[in-house]
């Protein structure tokens, strides 16, 4: 029997706001505040697989799963529950007076409420409870308010499922955004590293060139005309020594990689061409 007076589903909006850890404790809460209500020893909800198309035992109070006939399927899935799913209405048994052949009668009055939103099945909650008589006909529309209330949960429940599931799809999407954009901002940074190589081969190693040849032959005439000069001496060795060094960057700028970059001072970062 449904107590309209004691009715708490009014409260559901406060439970459905509450951010919970797990949908268990959400079920928990739901249930509790369901047993205020409408009397039962075990109950068990069953919500349907977006995937599948079936019904998927969810959670139960008690230790019984609360349904009949489980051998046999009605298309959405197993059980009585599989049949009332296709209902718009409960389903309330009074009595179940008589046990079936090799069957334990857990439980002797039964009603089964079918969840939807809209034209669209969510689920089907089913009620257990070892007395006889405790769920009446005359009570569905009370039973028809609690589907709905439930269907409101279970609805928010799926919505909130999915926004979770998009809301993963959106950090992955958004991390590959990323190694894309790094990726992109890398491949632009050694296109321009290389247009200043060919800048700096043409720039630097053709006069380059003529300073490390001119300093050779002032060397070779230091010797004949001032054999004895080491000042002299020292300061073209020094020049000399200066443009290989010079010569050996331009070369190690044709070979840049992108792990050959360092930090330099003041999170200004450098390539690294020296040995």
């Amino acid at each position: 029997m449904v107590d309209q007076n004691k009715n708490p589903l009014i409260t559901l909006a406060a439970i459905l706001q509450k951010s919970w850890e797990s949908d268990d404790q959400l079920f928990a809460a739901l249930f509790d505040l369901l047993l205020t209500a409408v009397p039962f020893e075990c109950a068990t909800l069953f919500l349907k697989d977006p995937d599948t198309g079936k019904l998927e035992h969810k959670y139960q109070v008690g230790d019984t799963v609360v349904d009949l006939i489980r051998e046999v399927s009605f298309g959405n899935g197993p059980g009585l529950s599989g049949w009332v799913a296709n209902q718009k209405e409960p389903v309330i048994l009074t009595s179940l007076k008589k046990s079936r052949p090799g069957q334990s009668n857990l439980f002797n009055s039964f009603v089964s409420l079918p969840l939807w939103s809209g034209n669209r099945l969510l689920g089907v909650m089913n009620l257990g409870h070892s007395l006889e008589g405790v769920y009446q006909e005359d009570d569905i529309a009370g039973y028809s308010l609690i589907a709905d209330q439930f269907s409101v949960a279970a609805e928010q429940l799926f919505l909130r499922k999915k926004i979770h599931i998009r809301n993963q799809e959106l950090q992955e999407s958004l991390e590959k955004l990323k190694a894309a954009q790094a990726q992109l901002v890398e491949s632009e940074r050694m296109v321009a590293i290389g247009e200043i190589t060919v800048t700096v081969n043409h720039e630097i190693n053709n006069p380059l060139t003529a300073i490390i040849g001119h300093t050779e032959l002032l060397q070779m005439k230091l010797e004949k005309l001032v054999p004895g000069d080491t000042e002299v001496k020292n300061y073209l060795e020094t020049i000399l020594n200066q443009a290989h060094r010079i010569e050996s960057i331009t070369h190690r700028l044709k070979e840049i990689e992108s792990s050959m970059s360092g930090d330099y001072c003041d999170s200004v970062r450098m390539i690294r061409l020296s040995e």
